[in-house]
């Protein structure tokens, strides 16, 4: 079964704004001496583009024609799409307990409530919740009304009488 897929333009925006609400989030929840413009731009290249071109770009093109994009799919793909990087490193970088180049993974002072399960885990898990987000705002851009404002109605943008 074959379905009509979103604009080109809209699937560009999603892919441009979606990692930005997760970045504004870690940002806003490091502490303040920290340099949060600095943490932004981090989480939202490395963390947010990179992955989203890597893995999230190949998934959409293979999937776009098959599948609706209805809210918890395009969500829970967010969150895959976010949370394998860090896992995958975690799995294939370190021993149990390990370190990743000395230094423990964690988001500082995201305070999510993540007690009781390791370091890692902890980090994967916030990652894949980042990922949540940015799959909404991914749906959104891409699937709800709001997302028309990248497809302008191109018979009424030619014609001031129609």
């Amino acid at each position: 079964m074959s379905i009509q897929p979103p604009g080109n333009r809209q699937a560009v925006a999603a892919f441009l704004l979606a990692p930005l609400l997760p970045a504004a989030i870690v940002a806003l929840a490091e502490p303040a001496t920290t340099s949060r413009i600095g943490d932004f731009l981090l989480v939202a290249l490395v963390g947010g583009y990179l992955p989203s071109l890597v893995l999230g770009l190949p998934l959409y093109l293979a999937l776009r024609r098959h599948l609706p994009p209805r809210l918890p799919l395009v969500m829970g793909l967010g969150g895959l799409v976010a949370a394998l990087p860090p896992l995958l490193v975690l799995l294939l970088g370190s021993e149990p307990g390990g370190t990743v180049g000395g230094h423990t993974l964690a988001i500082v002072d995201l305070a999510f409530g993540w007690s009781g399960i390791g370091p890692a885990t902890a980090f994967v898990a916030t990652c894949f919740a980042l990922g949540l987000c940015g799959g909404f705002v991914f749906w959104l851009v891409l699937a709800s009304s709001f997302g028309e404002m990248f497809t302008p109605d191109r018979r009424t943008a030619s014609s001031p009488y129609a």
